[in-house]
């Protein structure tokens, strides 16, 4: 997976990890992560996160991915979530 600047037009980083298609990607509200889920087989995926600077994987949910990709994380659905601040 590759992470591109639209400023620059160029990649930052290449994402190693899921071994299958990736169906959605998304940033954390601070912009330190990157969460993205994954068919990594042919029943299940993962949900991975990563480091935004390094890319180095920081964290792996075997299975998640039918669950991960509805819920990536949206500012808006958050606050609704939480109650408005």
């Amino acid at each position: 997976m590759k992470i591109w600047d639209a400023q620059e037009t160029q990649e930052s980083l290449t994402l190693k990890g899921h071994k299958g298609s990736v169906g959605c990607v998304c940033f954390s509200p601070d912009g330190k992560r990157i969460i993205s889920g994954g068919r990594d087989t042919p029943d299940s995926g993962d949900v991975k996160v990563w480091d935004s600077e390094t890319g180095r994987e920081v964290l792996s949910l075997k299975g998640a991915y039918g669950y991960g990709q509805k819920r990536m994380h949206h500012p808006r659905r958050q606050q609704d979530r939480l109650g408005k601040r």
